[in-house]
């Protein structure tokens, strides 16, 4: 769930959800 509202966050960056939760966790 974290994940993918990182990558809403930061749609720009193009990464994985999990590897935004888990720069952001």
């Amino acid at each position: 769930m974290a994940g993918k509202d990182s990558s809403r966050y930061h749609p720009g960056l193009g990464l994985p959800p999990y590897l935004l939760s888990r720069n952001y966790a």
